[in-house]
């Protein structure tokens, strides 16, 4: 009997922080003519899901967590490196959501609470965020727009937790819109740069910075959602929803 032989090549090495990565997911978006938005939403989930796994792994095993919540600081960092106003922030919310309704990026950066929560978090013992005496204010999220991602400042632990067993509510406090810097910024996959500017000089790159490849991978992704008015109806709706209201 013969060997078997497969046409598709095998590789060992990753292709995480490529630009050939980033032009393959971008094209995969831009080519689904007639579902761009479902295709748009697949990419945004799997890469906030991976990124919540590497980090986890990370803290399990050599306790040297990535950082994940620091997408915030890059792309704060970016409005001040061109003066930008935004982000615009909206604050005192209350917007209740299911664990799993929202890409939810978390930072899960102790390998012991990561155990503990999980087995904290059962049937008998539901997470919910607008619960104040069993969170004590513990759970804080903010939602980025037009990158339609939900962020995590709080919680981080029990709601990965509760993200693994599909159940649970949490909570959004704070939104943040970058479309301002949308009219000067681009990621090209190596990093971000002015677009005014004739030579392209990278203000943040991405080299073996697995977060900032993400976070432009995000943004770009933010670019196509303004463009094609994705999220703008979840923005508004997110951004109605005051403390004040009943939830």
């Amino acid at each position: 009997m013969g060997m078997l032989s497969f046409s598709k090549k095998r590789t060992t090495q990753s292709m995480i922080y490529s630009k050939e990565l980033f032009d393959s997911l971008m094209g995969r978006i831009e080519g689904a003519w007639s579902d761009k938005i479902t295709v748009s939403n697949l990419v945004t989930r799997m890469l906030v899901q991976k990124m919540n796994y590497d980090e986890a792994m990370n803290s399990l095993g050599n306790g040297n967590y990535l950082d994940n919540s620091r997408i915030l600081a890059i792309y704060d960092n970016l409005s001040r490196k061109i003066k930008s106003k935004c982000p615009t922030i909206k604050s005192d919310l209350l917007v209740p959501a299911g664990i799993d309704e929202y890409p939810l990026l978390l930072n899960p950066w102790n390998g012991g609470r990561i155990v503990q929560n999980m087995i904290d978090i059962n049937d008998n013992n539901v997470l919910d965020g607008l619960n104040e005496q069993k969170c004590r204010g513990n759970i804080r999220n903010m939602y980025l727009y037009p990158m339609g991602i939900v962020l995590c400042s709080g919680g981080n632990h029990s709601q990965f937790a509760a993200l693994q067993k599909h159940n649970g509510r949490t909570v959004i406090i704070w939104a943040y819109d970058f479309t301002d810097m949308y009219t000067t910024i681009r990621f090209d996959g190596k990093g971000f740069y002015r677009t005014d500017n004739r030579k392209k000089n990278y203000l943040v790159e991405c080299t073996e910075d697995r977060v900032a490849f993400c976070a432009g991978v995000l943004f770009e992704i933010g670019r196509i959602n303004l463009i094609n008015g994705y999220k703008k109806d979840e923005w508004e709706q997110i951004c109605a929803k005051k403390a004040s209201h009943s939830p």
